[in-house]
């Protein structure tokens, strides 16, 4: 899907098929985003700059690295199995976290539950 900007700003309206409101539309219609083209729209491409779930060795570098962008994890610029080991460490590392602060959770609603204080 591409975000298309009119250079009328603010224009509302349709063109070619494409709903425009204050200036912005989408679409992947070939022949739209050729018109558009030429008649001086901005084209954005809005397709992800990674695919979904978690990275896997089929992912390009550049999709490692945006991944790791994304969801705030450090990477150095080397190997690409170098970039997919940290992230996915990184995200193990997380999970065992979000796990283990469950727990805790857990335990203390016990805890209150059965009129115990919990621990501090």
């Amino acid at each position: 899907m591409a975000r298309i900007t009119t250079p009328v700003k603010g224009y509302t309206g349709v063109v070619v098929g494409v709903s425009f409101v204050d200036g912005h539309g989408e679409t992947d219609n070939p022949a739209a985003l050729a018109y558009f083209a030429r008649q001086g729209y901005t084209i954005e491409d809005t397709a992800p700059a990674f695919p979904d779930g978690d990275p896997t060795e089929k992912w390009t570098g550049d999709q490692l690295k945006a991944f790791a962008a994304a969801k705030d994890i450090t990477v150095t610029d080397g190997k690409k199995a170098d970039v997919l080991k940290a992230i996915t460490d990184a995200l193990a590392e997380r999970k065992a976290t979000d796990e283990a602060e469950q727990k805790r959770i857990a335990d203390e609603k016990a805890a209150q539950a059965a009129g115990a204080n919990p621990a501090q």
